[in-house]
């Protein structure tokens, strides 16, 4: 009967431990958002929206692809620079037909 009074308890406990997390993650989850129980205390984890606007942002791209289009223009006048084709050996003529040096 202990044991079993002993197990019921331990069952009890674990569940209660699980309902805690459970709720403690959802608590977290909805407050991140603002929807939590508490929206008012500073508890969003939401990303406060960026700063600039979205013309600035246009013209920094326009500048930038304006650059890298000058860039691309500056590196095709460059010299297109051939490498020097590979040295050839000279052919050795053999005197005799054998491969040994002669003796």
């Amino acid at each position: 009967m202990a044991s079993t009074t002993h197990g019921r308890r331990l069952a009890i406990a674990a569940w209660v431990a699980f309902l805690l997390v459970v709720g403690v993650a959802a608590e977290l989850a909805l407050a991140a958002c603002d929807l939590g129980i508490h929206p008012l205390f500073g508890l969003s984890y939401c990303p406060a929206p960026a700063p600039g606007s979205l013309a600035a942002e246009q013209d920094r791209e326009r500048d930038l692809l304006d650059r890298l289009h000058v860039a691309q223009l500056a590196l095709a006048r460059l010299p297109v620079c051939v490498p020097d084709p590979p040295r050839r050996e000279p052919e050795r003529r053999r005197t005799s037909g054998s491969p040994f040096p002669a003796t």
